[in-house]
């Protein structure tokens, strides 16, 4: 390891608040590589209490350059929100960066979530202004499982 930071309210670009005590802030992380190009790694984090998936853009000395927000209230989500003691995000996969369909320009982080109490796993390919390009929902009744 060369080095680590710990992320917290009010610390290195996350605001006050941000992180609600017992909302699982972190439960699932993934590395997504530098999404932004700016030189440093970014990396996608889950909140299951609040059904969140945070995607951090990282800048010089661990700082936060950007957050970026999806929830199942995001534009392209198309399922049914959890419900309580569905664990959304329990789990996080980066896939890979890719081009948005119809902007072959701009690109797109792809993600696998679980949702633990339902058996799903979503593919997501997230956009830079917080919408889901694509979103695909996987249970043990999809084609081919």
């Amino acid at each position: 390891m060369l080095s680590n930071e710990r992320l917290s309210d009010g610390q290195n670009g996350i605001p006050v608040n941000f992180t609600i005590s017992n909302d699982e802030f972190g439960i699932a992380s993934a590395a997504i590589g530098d999404w932004d190009g700016n030189g440093y790694g970014d990396f996608a984090s889950t909140v299951s209490g609040s059904y969140a998936l945070h995607v951090f853009l990282m800048g010089v000395d661990s700082a936060v350059d950007e957050i970026i927000t999806v929830t199942p209230a995001s534009n392209g989500y198309g399922y049914t929100a959890p419900v309580t003691g569905e664990y959304w995000g329990h789990s996080l996969a980066f896939v890979g960066e890719e081009p948005l369909p119809g902007s072959p320009s701009e690109t797109g982080v792809r993600l696998l979530l679980s949702q633990l109490g339902a058996g799903s796993i979503y593919d997501f390919l997230v956009t830079r202004n917080g919408t889901f390009a694509e979103s695909r929902r996987y249970t043990q009744q999809s084609p081919g499982i």
